[in-house]
Protein backbone atom coordinates (compact mmCIF):
# COMPACT_ATOMS: atom_id res chain seq x y z
CA UNK A 1 0.00 0.00 0.00
CA UNK A 2 1.45 3.43 -0.94
CA UNK A 3 1.76 6.43 1.55
CA UNK A 4 1.98 9.89 0.36
CA UNK A 5 5.53 10.98 1.79
CA UNK A 6 7.52 14.42 0.80
CA UNK A 7 6.55 15.00 -3.16
CA UNK A 8 3.81 11.94 -3.49
CA UNK A 9 0.60 12.26 -4.69
CA UNK A 10 -2.34 11.38 -6.23
CA UNK A 11 -3.53 12.30 -9.34
CA UNK A 12 -7.31 11.24 -9.90
CA UNK A 13 -8.94 11.71 -12.85
CA UNK A 14 -9.72 10.32 -16.43
CA UNK A 15 -9.81 6.75 -14.63
CA UNK A 16 -5.90 6.50 -13.56
CA UNK A 17 -4.71 6.85 -9.98
CA UNK A 18 -0.88 7.58 -11.13
CA UNK A 19 1.69 7.95 -8.37
CA UNK A 20 4.06 10.65 -9.01
CA UNK A 21 6.95 9.68 -6.66
CA UNK A 22 8.17 6.47 -8.39
CA UNK A 23 5.54 3.91 -8.03
CA UNK A 24 5.76 1.45 -10.92
CA UNK A 25 2.30 0.38 -10.89
CA UNK A 26 -1.01 2.41 -11.31
CA UNK A 27 -4.36 0.71 -10.57
CA UNK A 28 -7.27 1.72 -13.12
CA UNK A 29 -10.17 3.65 -11.87
CA UNK A 30 -13.58 2.60 -13.28
CA UNK A 31 -15.02 6.54 -12.57
CA UNK A 32 -13.19 10.34 -12.80
CA UNK A 33 -12.60 11.92 -9.83
CA UNK A 34 -10.69 14.91 -10.87
CA UNK A 35 -9.20 15.79 -7.50
CA UNK A 36 -4.79 15.98 -6.31
CA UNK A 37 -4.48 14.97 -2.34
CA UNK A 38 -2.39 13.02 0.24
CA UNK A 39 -3.16 11.12 2.49
CA UNK A 40 -3.12 11.92 6.36
CA UNK A 41 -3.93 9.94 9.67
CA UNK A 42 -7.54 11.75 9.11
CA UNK A 43 -8.30 10.62 5.82
CA UNK A 44 -7.36 12.27 2.04
CA UNK A 45 -6.47 16.19 2.21
CA UNK A 46 -7.97 17.54 -0.75
CA UNK A 47 -4.83 19.67 -2.63
CA UNK A 48 -6.59 20.85 -5.70
CA UNK A 49 -9.94 20.38 -7.93
CA UNK A 50 -10.17 19.48 -11.73
CA UNK A 51 -13.07 22.57 -12.63
CA UNK A 52 -16.38 20.54 -13.34
CA UNK A 53 -15.17 17.32 -11.50
CA UNK A 54 -17.62 15.66 -9.71
CA UNK A 55 -15.87 16.20 -6.16
CA UNK A 56 -16.00 19.80 -7.28
CA UNK A 57 -19.45 19.53 -7.72
CA UNK A 58 -20.43 17.80 -4.99
CA UNK A 59 -19.28 20.86 -2.77
CA UNK A 60 -15.69 19.56 -2.34
CA UNK A 61 -12.84 22.42 -2.42
CA UNK A 62 -9.32 22.45 -1.66
CA UNK A 63 -8.48 21.92 1.84
CA UNK A 64 -11.12 19.60 2.74
CA UNK A 65 -10.30 16.21 3.66
CA UNK A 66 -12.52 13.45 2.77
CA UNK A 67 -12.93 10.96 5.83
CA UNK A 68 -14.95 8.74 4.51
CA UNK A 69 -16.43 6.74 1.35
CA UNK A 70 -19.50 5.51 1.58
CA UNK A 71 -19.26 5.15 5.52
CA UNK A 72 -15.65 3.80 4.74
CA UNK A 73 -12.23 5.27 6.21
CA UNK A 74 -9.85 6.47 2.68
CA UNK A 75 -6.27 5.87 4.52
CA UNK A 76 -4.44 4.91 1.25
CA UNK A 77 -4.43 4.12 -2.54
CA UNK A 78 -6.02 1.12 -1.90
CA UNK A 79 -8.42 2.32 0.21
CA UNK A 80 -10.19 4.92 -2.29
CA UNK A 81 -9.46 2.55 -5.66
CA UNK A 82 -11.33 -0.53 -3.72
CA UNK A 83 -14.32 1.65 -2.74
CA UNK A 84 -14.77 3.74 -6.17
CA UNK A 85 -14.71 0.85 -8.20
CA UNK A 86 -17.07 -0.69 -5.76
CA UNK A 87 -19.52 2.26 -5.77
CA UNK A 88 -21.88 1.82 -9.00
CA UNK A 89 -21.30 5.38 -9.66
CA UNK A 90 -22.57 7.46 -6.73
CA UNK A 91 -20.48 7.95 -3.28
CA UNK A 92 -22.08 9.36 -0.41
CA UNK A 93 -18.52 11.25 1.43
CA UNK A 94 -17.84 12.17 4.87
CA UNK A 95 -15.76 15.77 4.22
CA UNK A 96 -14.26 17.86 7.19
CA UNK A 97 -14.59 21.35 5.68
CA UNK A 98 -11.25 23.13 5.64
CA UNK A 99 -9.09 20.56 7.15
CA UNK A 100 -10.82 21.68 10.62
CA UNK A 101 -14.04 22.14 10.20
CA UNK A 102 -17.29 20.66 10.56
CA UNK A 103 -17.78 17.36 9.03
CA UNK A 104 -20.78 17.40 5.89
CA UNK A 105 -22.18 14.82 4.42
CA UNK A 106 -21.97 15.27 0.35
CA UNK A 107 -23.08 12.88 -2.86
CA UNK A 108 -20.81 12.83 -5.88
CA UNK A 109 -22.51 11.15 -9.18
CA UNK A 110 -19.07 9.70 -10.85
CA UNK A 111 -20.75 8.91 -13.77
CA UNK A 112 -21.76 12.21 -14.90
CA UNK A 113 -25.40 12.13 -13.90
CA UNK A 114 -27.20 14.28 -12.33
CA UNK A 115 -28.94 13.35 -8.62
CA UNK A 116 -28.19 10.81 -6.16
CA UNK A 117 -28.81 8.17 -8.39
CA UNK A 118 -27.21 5.36 -6.55
CA UNK A 119 -25.01 6.18 -3.67
CA UNK A 120 -26.01 4.26 -0.40
CA UNK A 121 -29.86 4.64 0.39
CA UNK A 122 -31.94 2.95 3.03
CA UNK A 123 -34.44 3.71 5.37
CA UNK A 124 -32.02 4.80 8.28
CA UNK A 125 -32.82 4.92 11.64
CA UNK A 126 -32.15 7.96 13.99
CA UNK A 127 -34.61 7.19 16.69
CA UNK A 128 -36.38 10.19 18.05
CA UNK A 129 -39.67 11.64 17.83
CA UNK A 130 -40.58 15.60 18.39
CA UNK A 131 -42.29 18.80 17.26
CA UNK A 132 -40.84 20.78 14.10
CA UNK A 133 -40.76 23.90 14.05
CA UNK A 134 -38.57 26.67 11.97
CA UNK A 135 -35.44 25.97 14.52
CA UNK A 136 -35.54 22.09 14.02
CA UNK A 137 -36.94 19.36 15.68
CA UNK A 138 -37.36 19.49 19.50
CA UNK A 139 -37.72 16.07 21.07
CA UNK A 140 -40.01 14.56 22.68
CA UNK A 141 -38.74 11.13 23.11
CA UNK A 142 -35.66 8.97 22.80
CA UNK A 143 -35.95 5.55 21.60
CA UNK A 144 -34.25 3.35 23.38
CA UNK A 145 -31.28 1.56 21.80
CA UNK A 146 -31.44 3.38 18.66
CA UNK A 147 -28.17 5.50 17.26
CA UNK A 148 -30.33 8.97 19.31
CA UNK A 149 -29.67 7.16 22.46
CA UNK A 150 -26.80 6.37 22.22
CA UNK A 151 -25.38 10.14 21.29
CA UNK A 152 -27.40 10.81 24.74
CA UNK A 153 -30.25 12.87 23.17
CA UNK A 154 -32.74 13.43 25.73
CA UNK A 155 -36.72 15.02 25.37
CA UNK A 156 -35.86 18.87 25.52
CA UNK A 157 -33.04 19.13 23.04
CA UNK A 158 -33.54 20.28 19.70
CA UNK A 159 -31.58 19.49 16.78
CA UNK A 160 -30.87 22.16 14.69
CA UNK A 161 -28.68 20.43 11.75
CA UNK A 162 -28.36 17.11 10.36
CA UNK A 163 -25.35 17.23 7.62
CA UNK A 164 -25.33 20.46 7.91
CA UNK A 165 -29.40 20.48 6.09
CA UNK A 166 -32.15 21.72 8.42
CA UNK A 167 -34.72 19.77 9.77
CA UNK A 168 -38.17 21.75 9.83
CA UNK A 169 -40.28 19.17 9.13
CA UNK A 170 -40.62 15.09 9.50
CA UNK A 171 -40.31 14.52 5.52
CA UNK A 172 -36.73 16.77 6.11
CA UNK A 173 -35.26 14.76 8.43
CA UNK A 174 -36.39 11.29 6.48
CA UNK A 175 -34.98 12.76 3.35
CA UNK A 176 -31.81 13.71 5.08
CA UNK A 177 -31.32 10.01 6.95
CA UNK A 178 -31.95 8.57 3.64
CA UNK A 179 -29.65 9.69 1.68
CA UNK A 180 -26.78 10.33 4.23
CA UNK A 181 -25.06 7.20 3.68
CA UNK A 182 -25.29 5.66 7.17
CA UNK A 183 -23.65 8.62 9.33
CA UNK A 184 -25.06 11.93 10.21
CA UNK A 185 -23.14 15.09 11.92
CA UNK A 186 -25.81 16.34 14.04
CA UNK A 187 -25.95 20.19 15.67
CA UNK A 188 -27.77 19.89 18.62
CA UNK A 189 -28.92 22.68 21.44
CA UNK A 190 -29.14 20.86 24.91
CA UNK A 191 -32.22 21.06 26.55
CA UNK A 192 -30.94 21.61 30.35
CA UNK A 193 -27.90 23.96 29.58
CA UNK A 194 -28.45 25.66 26.41
CA UNK A 195 -25.09 25.10 24.68
CA UNK A 196 -24.83 23.49 21.46
CA UNK A 197 -22.75 21.02 20.17
CA UNK A 198 -22.03 18.68 17.51
CA UNK A 199 -21.88 14.76 17.47
CA UNK A 200 -21.47 11.99 14.58
CA UNK A 201 -22.74 8.78 14.77
CA UNK A 202 -23.42 5.71 12.64
CA UNK A 203 -27.26 4.66 11.70
CA UNK A 204 -28.87 1.75 11.58
CA UNK A 205 -32.21 0.66 9.18
CA UNK A 206 -35.53 0.33 10.50
CA UNK A 207 -37.00 -3.47 10.48
CA UNK A 208 -40.35 -2.43 10.64
CA UNK A 209 -40.33 1.30 10.47
CA UNK A 210 -42.51 2.87 13.08
CA UNK A 211 -41.62 4.21 16.34
CA UNK A 212 -43.79 5.42 19.16
CA UNK A 213 -44.53 5.88 23.08
CA UNK A 214 -45.35 2.46 24.98
CA UNK A 215 -48.60 1.92 26.88
CA UNK A 216 -50.50 -1.13 28.82
CA UNK A 217 -52.54 -1.83 25.39
CA UNK A 218 -49.22 -1.80 23.32
CA UNK A 219 -47.14 0.70 21.17
CA UNK A 220 -49.27 3.94 20.30
CA UNK A 221 -47.26 5.02 17.07
CA UNK A 222 -45.78 8.23 16.77
CA UNK A 223 -44.16 7.91 13.14
CA UNK A 224 -44.07 5.80 10.74
CA UNK A 225 -40.86 6.52 8.27
CA UNK A 226 -41.67 6.24 4.16
CA UNK A 227 -40.28 2.81 2.05
CA UNK A 228 -40.49 0.85 5.11
CA UNK A 229 -42.62 -2.28 5.74
CA UNK A 230 -44.72 -0.35 8.26
CA UNK A 231 -45.27 2.30 5.26
CA UNK A 232 -46.27 -0.11 2.94
CA UNK A 233 -49.05 -1.71 4.93
CA UNK A 234 -50.78 1.66 5.44
CA UNK A 235 -50.00 2.52 9.73
CA UNK A 236 -50.34 5.84 10.35
CA UNK A 237 -49.73 7.63 13.64
CA UNK A 238 -51.70 7.30 16.27
CA UNK A 239 -52.15 3.70 15.32
CA UNK A 240 -51.83 1.37 18.34
CA UNK A 241 -49.83 -2.03 17.39
CA UNK A 242 -51.60 -4.26 20.26
CA UNK A 243 -49.68 -7.30 19.07
CA UNK A 244 -47.52 -8.74 17.68
CA UNK A 245 -47.05 -12.39 16.37
CA UNK A 246 -50.12 -12.47 19.40
CA UNK A 247 -47.57 -10.75 21.85
CA UNK A 248 -48.33 -7.58 23.48
CA UNK A 249 -45.29 -5.42 23.81
CA UNK A 250 -44.96 -3.30 26.60
CA UNK A 251 -41.24 -1.86 25.96
CA UNK A 252 -39.25 -0.97 23.14
CA UNK A 253 -36.57 -3.99 24.37
CA UNK A 254 -39.69 -6.55 23.89
CA UNK A 255 -40.67 -4.97 20.83
CA UNK A 256 -37.30 -5.33 18.92
CA UNK A 257 -37.29 -8.79 20.22
CA UNK A 258 -40.32 -10.09 18.64
CA UNK A 259 -39.54 -8.43 15.62
CA UNK A 260 -35.97 -8.85 15.36
CA UNK A 261 -36.41 -12.84 16.36
CA UNK A 262 -39.60 -13.57 13.75
CA UNK A 263 -37.96 -14.99 10.99
CA UNK A 264 -38.77 -11.97 8.40
CA UNK A 265 -42.63 -11.88 8.30
CA UNK A 266 -45.13 -10.31 11.53
CA UNK A 267 -48.54 -10.19 11.81
CA UNK A 268 -49.74 -7.65 13.93
CA UNK A 269 -52.71 -6.76 15.53
CA UNK A 270 -53.66 -3.13 14.80
CA UNK A 271 -55.98 -0.84 16.95
CA UNK A 272 -56.87 2.07 14.40
CA UNK A 273 -58.95 5.62 15.80
CA UNK A 274 -61.65 6.48 15.92
CA UNK A 275 -63.52 3.39 15.98
CA UNK A 276 -61.29 1.30 17.98
CA UNK A 277 -61.17 -2.01 15.82
CA UNK A 278 -58.57 -4.55 16.08
CA UNK A 279 -57.03 -5.41 12.42
CA UNK A 280 -54.70 -7.90 11.49
CA UNK A 281 -51.98 -6.89 8.87
CA UNK A 282 -49.11 -9.52 7.88
CA UNK A 283 -46.20 -7.66 7.10
CA UNK A 284 -42.84 -8.53 5.24
CA UNK A 285 -40.49 -7.22 7.13
CA UNK A 286 -37.45 -6.53 4.36
CA UNK A 287 -37.86 -5.46 0.78
CA UNK A 288 -36.37 -9.07 -0.51
CA UNK A 289 -36.54 -12.36 1.48
CA UNK A 290 -32.58 -11.89 1.84
CA UNK A 291 -33.19 -9.34 4.03
CA UNK A 292 -30.77 -6.88 2.58
CA UNK A 293 -31.89 -3.42 1.21
CA UNK A 294 -30.53 -3.46 -2.58
CA UNK A 295 -30.77 -0.99 -5.23
CA UNK A 296 -29.98 -1.27 -9.08
CA UNK A 297 -26.54 -0.88 -10.07
CA UNK A 298 -24.59 -0.84 -13.67
CA UNK A 299 -23.77 -4.26 -13.22
CA UNK A 300 -26.80 -6.04 -10.37
CA UNK A 301 -28.39 -5.24 -7.33
CA UNK A 302 -26.17 -3.40 -4.94
CA UNK A 303 -26.59 -4.06 -1.38
CA UNK A 304 -27.22 -0.89 0.54
CA UNK A 305 -27.77 -2.54 4.16
CA UNK A 306 -28.03 -5.54 5.41
CA UNK A 307 -30.62 -7.04 8.37
CA UNK A 308 -29.31 -7.90 11.34
CA UNK A 309 -29.84 -11.85 12.09
CA UNK A 310 -30.96 -11.72 8.23
CA UNK A 311 -29.88 -14.59 5.57
CA UNK A 312 -27.62 -11.92 3.96
CA UNK A 313 -26.31 -11.41 7.52
CA UNK A 314 -25.85 -15.24 7.65
CA UNK A 315 -24.01 -15.83 4.42
CA UNK A 316 -21.69 -12.85 4.55
CA UNK A 317 -23.47 -10.46 1.89
CA UNK A 318 -21.87 -6.46 3.01
CA UNK A 319 -22.94 -2.87 2.64
CA UNK A 320 -21.33 -2.01 -0.63
CA UNK A 321 -21.19 -5.91 -2.36
CA UNK A 322 -23.27 -6.73 -5.82
CA UNK A 323 -25.07 -9.23 -6.12
CA UNK A 324 -24.81 -10.08 -9.83
CA UNK A 325 -26.57 -13.08 -10.63
CA UNK A 326 -28.88 -15.65 -8.04
CA UNK A 327 -28.30 -18.97 -9.23
CA UNK A 328 -28.21 -18.72 -12.90
CA UNK A 329 -30.06 -15.56 -13.50
CA UNK A 330 -28.95 -12.17 -13.86
CA UNK A 331 -30.41 -9.69 -11.72
CA UNK A 332 -30.76 -5.68 -12.78
CA UNK A 333 -33.39 -4.57 -10.64
CA UNK A 334 -35.31 -4.99 -7.90
CA UNK A 335 -37.72 -7.25 -9.66
CA UNK A 336 -35.48 -9.46 -11.63
CA UNK A 337 -34.16 -9.86 -7.98
CA UNK A 338 -37.71 -10.60 -6.63
CA UNK A 339 -38.50 -13.19 -9.43
CA UNK A 340 -35.11 -15.03 -9.18
CA UNK A 341 -35.60 -15.49 -5.29
CA UNK A 342 -39.45 -16.52 -5.35
CA UNK A 343 -38.17 -18.82 -7.95
CA UNK A 344 -35.27 -20.53 -5.88
CA UNK A 345 -37.32 -22.62 -3.84
CA UNK A 346 -36.07 -20.73 -0.84
CA UNK A 347 -31.84 -21.99 -1.76
CA UNK A 348 -29.86 -19.77 -3.36
CA UNK A 349 -26.64 -19.70 -4.76
CA UNK A 350 -25.46 -15.95 -5.49
CA UNK A 351 -22.84 -14.51 -7.50
CA UNK A 352 -21.82 -11.52 -5.66
CA UNK A 353 -19.14 -9.14 -6.14
CA UNK A 354 -17.41 -8.01 -3.10
CA UNK A 355 -17.18 -4.70 -2.72
CA UNK A 356 -14.12 -4.42 -0.46
CA UNK A 357 -11.66 -6.57 -3.00
CA UNK A 358 -13.47 -6.23 -6.15
CA UNK A 359 -13.31 -10.18 -6.81
CA UNK A 360 -16.33 -12.26 -7.54
CA UNK A 361 -17.26 -14.94 -5.16
CA UNK A 362 -19.99 -17.13 -4.65
CA UNK A 363 -22.80 -17.41 -1.82
CA UNK A 364 -24.98 -19.74 -0.46
CA UNK A 365 -28.63 -18.91 1.59
CA UNK A 366 -31.51 -20.62 2.50
CA UNK A 367 -34.03 -18.27 3.00
CA UNK A 368 -36.15 -20.19 4.79
CA UNK A 369 -33.56 -20.76 8.06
Amino acid sequence: MSRFLGRTRAVLGLGILVLLAGAAHAQTLKYQIGAVGKYTSEGMLVQSLKAGSPLAAAGVQSGDIILKIDGQFIGNQDDLVTIINSSGGSVVLAVRKGGAGPVFRMTANLDGGGGAKRGIRAPYLLGVIGKFSNEGMLIASTIPGTPAATLGLQKGDLIGRINNQPVRSQEELYAILNASGGQATLVVRSGQTGRVGTATVELTTYTLGALGDFTANGMVIGTVAPDTPAARVGLQKGDVIARIDNVLPTNQKEFDQIVNNSGGTVVLTVVRPPNGRPQRMPVNLMNNPLGAWCDPDNEGMRVTAVGGGSAAAFMGLDRGDTILKVDNDRVRTEYDLLTALDNSGGFVSLTVRKGQNGRVVKLEADLAR
